[in-house]
């Protein structure tokens, strides 16, 4: 879902779904704010819709999560099958 701070689009609050097994694989947590996505930040609603156009099978992602008070990299890599 979208965070917003001060009427503009800041990042993307992830949560797991299912048991969450794929969520935790990927080293993300519940809660935690995607910033940014290959280099990029995420700071409209265009944006987010560019990230959610990355998730697709073999790509190769880095994000930038915020992570309580902490900036963190995650890399993710997204299999075929």
């Amino acid at each position: 879902a979208p965070r917003a701070e001060n009427g503009r689009v800041t990042g993307l609050v992830v949560q797991p779904q299912g048991d969450g097994a794929i969520f935790r694989a990927a080293g993300l947590r519940p809660g935690d704010v995607i910033r940014g996505f290959n280099g990029r930040p995420i700071g409209s609603a265009g944006d987010a819709a560019a990230f959610t156009n990355q998730i697709v099978p073999g790509a190769r992602i880095s994000l930038e999560i915020e992570r309580g008070a902490s900036v963190v990299p995650v890399a993710i890599f997204l299999s075929k099958s």
